[in-house]
C-alpha cells in the first residue's frame, strides 16, 4: 500500500520542485525558507532557448486542526494575496505564476478564483495529494472547474462511456463475496450500471417512478443523492478519475457499514462531484 504523507508546507514545496525539475523547469532555481521574503519557488525554463521564461510559485501546507477547512480557505487566500503583490510583470510568453497547495485547498482555489482572473494573471494551480503526487492546472482549467454540467449534458457524455470498466467489475465481485448486495440487485431491470444510471437520469427531472416533487435538481445534487455504490463507482471510473483514488474509494466503501448509503458516502469522501465534473 502506498505511503501517505503529512502535507507540510515544506513537503508541498519539495514535491513541486521535483515535479518542475522533471518538466524541464530546472534552470537557476531559487527557493526560500519560512523566515525569508519573496516567492517560495522561482525557477526558469531550462527548455527555453534563452532561459527567459520564469515561474513564480507560492506554497502552503495543509492544516490538520479541528477547524482545518476554514484554515485551508484562509491559507489559500493568503497565498494568493502574497503572490499577487509579487506580480511585477504580466507577460504570458515570459512569466507564469502558481499556487502550490494541498489537494483540498487546490480544489477550493479552482472553484473560487474566477477563471477570467486566472487567465489574466496567467495563474496556475499545482495540487499535491497525500501520496505526494503533483497535478498542474492551467488558467483554462479554472473554467472547466467552474462550469457546472447539466443533467442533459451528462447523459450525452455517459452514453459514450465503457459499459464494464475493470475496477467496477472487481468491485462488484468483492461486494458479492460480502453478501452486501441489495435485494433489488439480484434480478434488476438493467444489465449494467451504465444502463442503470442512464435509465435513472432520463427521467431524473420528471416525477418518474419515485413521484419526485423537486424537478429542477442539478447534476451535483444527483451525484450526492446516489445511494447505489456500484452506480456511483461506475460514474467515477468512467469519469477518468485517477486509479489511485478509485482504489482508495473502493477500499473505503468495502470497509464501510453494510448499508448502501454508507458505502456511497465513503466513496464521496474520496471522490467529489467537482472531481467528476472536471475530469469527465
Amino acid at each position: 500500500m502506498k505511503k501517505e504523507y503529512i502535507l507540510t508546507e515544506d513537503f508541498v514545496q519539495k514535491r513541486i520542485e521535483k515535479y518542475l525539475n522533471d518538466k524541464g523547469w530546472n534552470h537557476n532555481l531559487k527557493t526560500k525558507t519560512l523566515n525569508e521574503h519573496g516567492c517560495d519557488i522561482v525557477v526558469s525554463d531550462g527548455n527555453n532557448k534563452n532561459k527567459a521564461r520564469r515561474y513564480f510559485i507560492e506554497c502552503k501546507g495543509r492544516s490538520y486542526a479541528s477547524s482545518a477547512k476554514a484554515i485551508s480557505d484562509t491559507n489559500m487566500l493568503f497565498a494568493l494575496g502574497q503572490l499577487v503583490t509579487r506580480m511585477k510583470v504580466i507577460a504570458k510568453h515570459a512569466y507564469k505564476y502558481g499556487l502550490g497547495l494541498p489537494e483540498e485547498s487546490a480544489k477550493i482555489a479552482l472553484r473560487r478564483i474566477p477563471w477570467q482572473v486566472a487567465r489574466a494573471l496567467t495563474l496556475n494551480i499545482l495540487s499535491v495529494d497525500s501520496f505526494g503526487n503533483v497535478k498542474e492546472y492551467s488558467p483554462s482549467d479554472f473554467k472547466k472547474f467552474q462550469k457546472e454540467l447539466s443533467i442533459k449534458d451528462l447523459i450525452k457524455i455517459l452514453k459514450t462511456k465503457n459499459e464494464y470498466p475493470p475496477l467496477l467489475v472487481s468491485f462488484t465481485k468483492e461486494l458479492e463475496k460480502t453478501n452486501r448486495k441489495s435485494k433489488n440487485d439480484f434480478n434488476p431491470w438493467y444489465k449494467s450500471q451504465k444502463e442503470h444510471i442512464l435509465g435513472w437520469l432520463e427521467e431524473y427531472n420528471t416525477p418518474g417512478f419515485y413521484d419526485r416533487k423537486n424537478l429542477n435538481k442539478t447534476a451535483k445534487q444527483m451525484f450526492n443523492g446516489i445511494n447505489n455504490p456500484m452506480m456511483i463507482f461506475w460514474l467515477c471510473e468512467v469519469a477518468d478519475i485517477e486509479k489511485s483514488k478509485l482504489i482508495e474509494a473502493k477500499t473505503n466503501a468495502l470497509k464501510a457499514k453494510n448499508s448502501y448509503p454508507s458505502m456511497c458516502s465513503a466513496i464521496r469522501k474520496v471522490i467529489t462531484w467537482e472531481d467528476v465534473n472536471f475530469n469527465i
